[in-house]
């Protein structure tokens, strides 16, 4: 049976449909793992106030495949710490507090494998041209899910 070239197309076509369609596809390429707390984004945000006060405060998970692996891990941006303390032992328990507090708080405290707690200060300038916006990461610290 010899096949012409618009019924390769024909045969073709559907298979790259339902590949590019299918959920599993989708998710295993997709770098983003959103967290499922069991409780709503306000509450998150409430908890992590007591323990820090920041102007803002940013969470996302992301997947990302390292050699035959998978990274499953939680970023969480602590956006214009109020009070920054001076000592690094003091930022980092701090940080392992935040992480310690979001994973308690996740629907599955085993859904990421380590929380990475970034510090970070974000000024915005306004001038003629518009606004400006400059953000410097102050601290980093990666707890693994064993550890908290």
């Amino acid at each position: 049976m010899k096949f012409t070239y618009k019924s390769k197309i024909l045969i073709f076509f559907p298979f790259l449909f339902l590949a590019c369609n299918n959920p599993k596809f989708e998710t295993e390429s997709s770098p983003k793992f959103e967290p499922i707390f069991k409780v709503n984004n306000q509450f998150v945000n409430l908890e992590i106030q007591k323990l820090i006060k920041t102007k803002s405060l940013f969470i996302e998970g992301y997947k990302t495949r390292v050699n035959d692996t998978l990274d499953i891990f939680l970023t969480v941006q602590l956006i214009n710490v109020e009070i920054l303390p001076k000592n690094n032992d003091s930022l980092v328990t701090i940080q392992k507090k935040v992480a310690r507090k979001i994973k308690n708080l996740l629907k599955n405290p085993l859904q990421f494998k380590a929380y990475d707690i970034v510090i970070i200060k974000r000024d915005t300038v306004k001038n003629l041209l518009g606004s400006m916006t400059s953000e410097e990461g102050l601290s980093h610290n990666r707890f693994n899910t064993s550890d908290l």
